[in-house]
């Protein structure tokens, strides 16, 4: 597959609202929960294995027998467990040799049983077959916050450049791999703009969210309050925002304002830089977003403390279709093709994993 680089001017984030092709609709927060769309679950985990995955940050499941993975960024390994919940296998370790890792900055799990890791230390990923002997080792191409993407059986990998001068530390390089061929191939570079004179809220999408679909059109929203998710395409530049009106952002509880202010605290003695961002008052936007196989929108609106987190679900075109609630205690969710969503939940005790594989139904 042959792709044209370009190269695509994001000012101040990804342009404001009156410089793209943009649907809005005039909604509130009590629109429309009929979507015809229904949450069937499939079957739920409680991993409780501290020795074993004591620090998991990526999971995934892989169809073909139900099972979890997930990726432990402590221990350096690849974890498996059943339907039940009980270890299958384990990959990985630290260390330099084949199939182990020292640094995991990004872990992800294809539903077909090939895991693709990121190695920062050793400046390399992996591609770890589940079910076979198979392994596939390349370099990293320069950056940080490399972040790692399954489009169908290919790869897209993700990542900042590491000096500035060459380029500015806020763009994205975008490279999509052909495991089959082996060929690396760069295909996008998101700039956005950098300097004192723009605002931190609005300087860089490094941490923001990228979701891609089969042609490579992918979904990004700013980590803000703002209700704004754009759809691009590298291919034309065009790009289209997903928004609606009268949606309330949700405001941090007292504890969980004395929570961030404790973690800066530790910050600033764990390294010794005083940071001059506030504390925000209200939190970001989305908990998450995906596209679906018929490219629609699920966006996972960051619920207030007593509230299920909801789905805003919008047609390709960027119409908002309806709402759809997520599973009572959601943390994230993970979108798997062919209709399936794992849904992350939230636990009282850290050496808890919790979640739940559900399969969701059009009945259009």
């Amino acid at each position: 597959m042959r792709l044209i680089y370009t190269s695509f001017n994001l000012i101040l984030f990804i342009i404001l609202f009156s410089g793209c092709n943009s649907k809005s609709e005039n909604a509130t927060p009590t629109d429309q929960f009929d979507t015809k769309i229904q949450l069937t679950l499939i079957n739920e985990w409680k991993i409780n294995s501290p020795a074993v995955v004591p620090d998991p940050r990526s999971a995934g499941v892989i169809l073909k027998d139900t099972s979890l993975v997930l990726a432990d960024y402590s221990l350096n390994t690849i974890n498996r467990f059943d339907k039940q919940g009980s270890l299958l296998q384990t990959l990985g370790g630290t260390g330099r040799g084949p199939a182990e890792f020292t640094n995991i900055t990004d872990a992800a799990i294809n539903s077909n049983g090939k895991v693709a890791v990121a190695d920062l230390n050793n400046a390399r990923f992996t591609i770890l077959n589940i079910f076979g002997d198979s392994l596939d080792i390349e370099s990293l191409d320069p950056g940080w916050h490399t972040r790692l993407h399954w489009v169908a059986n290919q790869l897209v990998i993700t990542n900042n450049p590491f000096k500035e001068g060459a380029s500015n530390p806020s763009d994205i390089f975008m490279r999509l791999y052909d495991p089959e061929s082996g060929e690396k191939e760069a295909f996008f570079q998101m700039e956005l703009e950098w300097g004192d004179s723009v605002p931190d809220d609005q300087k860089s999408c490094t941490f923001c969210g990228l979701h891609f679909m089969k042609d490579l059109v992918f979904f990004t929203s700013p980590q803000d309050t703002s209700y704004r998710i754009y759809k691009i395409n590298p291919q034309t530049n065009e790009t289209l925002l997903f928004t609606r009106s009268g949606i309330p952002a949700v405001t941090y509880t007292d504890k969980e304002i004395k929570e961030l202010k404790n973690e800066k605290q530790r910050m600033h003695q764990i390294t010794g830089l005083n940071s001059k961002d506030k504390i925000p008052t209200h939190k970001p936007r989305f908990i998450d977003f995906f596209p679906d196989q018929k490219g629609r929108l699920w966006a996972l609106l960051t619920p207030s403390e007593a509230e299920a987190p909801v789905f805003d679900i919008f047609s390709q075109d960027a119409t908002y279709i309806g709402s759809l609630r997520a599973p009572q205690g959601t943390l994230s969710a993970r979108y798997i093709p062919n209709h399936y969503i794992l849904f992350i939940y939230k636990t009282e005790d850290p050496d808890i994993w919790k979640g739940g594989l559900y399969k969701f139904l059009d009945q259009r």
